[in-house]
């Protein structure tokens, strides 16, 4: 596992013409991981496996559920690796969960009687997060493992499902329209991971989409908007200029318009080149593009979360590449976790 992430960060930051959607290359890495668990060797903690968005400890949990079927188990298990990485890895509880969710859809897709049935399914694994979690974030995270594993499921054409019937009825939110109210904005948050393809990378057309039919926008807008604007970034990292991007957030109502450019600061988080995640998100942050009001709140946003992901060291690095006023502005303010 560690020559398998050292080559994870070798492959990033060396083949530019590589996707950067690099959660699913965290997922190739945990049912690997997994499978070397169930094979006897000894569990490999490490703060590696929360790159690029926890993919390894999404899919290893979920490798785990499908393996086991045994939830009692599982939550054990999160509970070790929480109290083995909380300090490295402050987000790890809410990770555990969404693997949970996400485990438990792929484990009743192995079943025959929900093979290809997404409404049945989505069902039954939100009513497993229920009896699960009480809490209003677990159950948030646990219905957004749910869903993702569905939206994945249809995009991929796995388990039955069917991308193309689904594209056919002219709506990206259909299923996440006939949803309960408490599910519905976890099924938009995790549909909006495949925009890219329903709208053929056409983030302004995507965005408008968003708006026009998320049911209480006022409510649920800020999560669905600020999800859009992170998940563009795994594809647009490469490029040299997001003035796209800053101007989709210009389109969005007002109330929605910072909780869209911390959506933007947040994808250079999860789909930055690990341990230098700094580079690409100051560069944007400092562009001659951006309003004052805007640089304030990327730099506000951005350096906040990479204190939670680097170590002391790295972060004050970082900040040292940062103008003065800037480092005294943000870094200082974030310099304690």
């Amino acid at each position: 596992m560690e020559a398998a992430f050292a080559f994870f960060v070798e492959l990033y930051a060396t083949e530019p013409d590589v996707p950067k959607a690099c959660h699913e290359w965290g997922h190739a890495l945990g049912e690997a991981g997994y499978e070397l668990y169930k094979d006897g060797q000894p569990l490999e903690l490490r703060a590696e496996a929360s790159y690029c968005g926890y993919g390894y400890f999404h899919s290893f949990i979920a490798e785990m559920i499908k393996d086991t079927g045994d939830m009692a188990e599982i939550l054990s298990f999160c509970k070790v690796v929480e109290n083995e990485l909380q300090d490295e890895l402050p987000n790890i509880h809410n990770n555990c969960v969404h693997g949970v969710g996400h485990g438990t859809t792929a484990w009743l897709l192995e079943q025959p009687e929900n093979w290809g049935d997404f409404m049945r399914t989505a069902s039954a694994g939100t009513k497993v997060c229920e009896t699960l979690y009480t809490e209003p974030n677990d159950l948030e995270n646990c219905y957004d493992g749910v869903f993702n594993e569905l939206h994945l499921d249809v995009l991929n054409y796995e388990y039955g499902m069917d991308f193309g019937a689904f594209m056919e009825k002219d709506d990206p939110f259909y299923y996440c329209q006939l949803q309960e109210e408490r599910h519905k904005e976890a099924c938009y948050f995790e549909f909006i991971g495949i925009f890219w393809k329903i709208f053929d990378n056409d983030l302004l057309a995507a965005t408008d989409y968003i708006i026009e039919n998320v049911h209480d926008l006022q409510k649920r807008g800020p999560r669905t908007v600020s999800k859009i604007a992170a998940d563009w970034i795994q594809n647009d990292i490469v490029k040299d200029s997001w003035e796209v991007n800053i101007q989709a957030c210009r389109n969005v109502p007002s109330y929605l318009q910072k909780k869209c450019i911390q959506g933007i600061a947040n994808g250079f988080i999860q789909h930055g080149e690990p341990n230098n995640l700094h580079l690409k998100g100051f560069a944007f942050c400092a562009a001659d593009y951006l309003t004052e009001e805007e640089r304030g709140i990327c730099y506000s946003s951005f350096i906040g979360m990479l204190r939670w992901v680097y170590e002391e060291d790295l972060y004050l690095t970082a900040c040292g590449i940062l103008p003065e006023e800037v480092s005294i502005q943000y870094c200082t303010k974030h310099s304690v976790r």
